[in-house]
């Protein structure tokens, strides 16, 4: 009993001095822990067969399975391109503006399609941006869209009062659809009406509907913990 409150003691000292510690040493990465298992070189592979004697079946799991080869593709080369960044014309009527903006993502987003073919879909190009709203009909978007504006709901409980709205659209068509279309536009309108600063969802206000990196995970219903007690910090990159 007694040695049991004394490691109670013991560890509640080791998390207060942590949290007041303010010249924690950060541990240096340097020790068996962190080294890398390196295999025994060789010599220089033979051209014939590059992946030695492994065979063809065990060699391709590692290779993986290739969708789209480059073999019969011819690179476009385009001399002083590189740090000229975007031309500054166009023959739009209203250079600058939204629908110019959708023109020229249209014309690239073909040409990629274009190009890819039928990976273009495998990889799922086509829905992202603005073409992932084409898989909503537009009184659904102007709908979901107020609903978004009107922020009744935040986090997890919008989602679900989205579903009831949406009965045939998943979870996953309400956050796509915020992301890749209603963000977009929002951002696009705020930096042609003279706003000092964008908002992103990175920045929103406790009271958005959704939040990105950490904020993530209250849309996906998981709950974001941290340990109480750190064990080790370790040095990255940090001078």
């Amino acid at each position: 009993m007694k040695s049991t409150r004394k490691h109670q003691q013991s560890t509640r000292m080791d998390r207060f001095n942590y949290i007041c510690d303010d010249k924690l040493k950060l541990a240096i990465p340097i020790g068996p822990r962190f080294q890398a298992d390196v295999l025994v070189w060789m010599g220089p592979p033979n051209k014939n067969n590059p992946y030695g004697a492994v065979n063809e079946q065990d060699s391709s799991k590692w290779l993986g399975t290739t969708i789209w080869s480059m073999k019969d593709t011819t690179p476009e080369v385009e001399g002083n391109i590189i740090g000229k960044g975007r031309p500054e014309f166009c023959n739009c009527v209203t250079r600058g503006s939204i629908q110019c903006v959708k023109r020229h993502v249209i014309e690239k987003t073909t040409c990629l399609h274009n190009v890819l073919g039928p990976t273009f879909k495998k990889w799922m190009f086509d829905q992202m941006g603005e073409r992932f709203a084409k898989l909503w009909k537009q009184p659904d978007q102007e709908r979901l869209t107020q609903l978004i504006k009107t922020n009744l709901f935040s986090g997890q409980e919008f989602t679900k009062h989205a579903l009831k709205c949406f009965p045939l659209k998943s979870k996953k068509d309400i956050v796509n659809f915020y992301f890749n279309v209603y963000i977009p536009r929002r951002m696009s309108i705020q930096t042609r009406s003279g706003y000092m600063m964008v908002v992103t969802d990175d920045e929103e206000e406790a009271n958005s509907p959704f939040k990105v990196s950490r904020k993530k995970a209250r849309i996906d219903g998981a709950i974001v913990c941290r340990p109480k007690l750190v064990k080790a910090r370790y040095l990255t990159q940090r001078r």
